[in-house]
């Protein structure tokens, strides 16, 4: 691994032999620039990807805790709030 001084990052040289699974396992903690006959390429997670993947079971265990936490909400004013919140034309501009 080379080290670009003019932006200070990290470079991998790709080779014929270069293992992928270990640079994406890299590119999942911070960006990766690998260099192959002589062009750079920039890798990193996707941001909205978690760096551990989810628990299925652990999610279906929040949704049993949370049953129930909107009974009794008055579903056309919260409906109307949220479009409110997310700045859309057609809520009453009277707030």
């Amino acid at each position: 691994m080379a080290i670009d001084h003019a932006q200070r990052r990290h470079v991998t040289l790709v080779e014929p032999d270069t293992d992928l699974a270990k640079i994406l396992d890299e590119a999942s903690d911070h960006p990766v620039v690998l260099e192959w006959n002589g062009i750079r390429f920039h890798i990193e997670r996707e941001p909205s990807t978690p760096v551990t993947p989810r628990d299925p079971e652990e999610f279906r265990e929040a949704l049993r805790q949370s049953a129930g936490a909107f009974a009794g909400i008055d579903k056309e004013a919260y409906e109307e709030d949220l479009r409110f919140w997310r700045g859309e034309d057609n809520v009453d501009d009277a707030r």
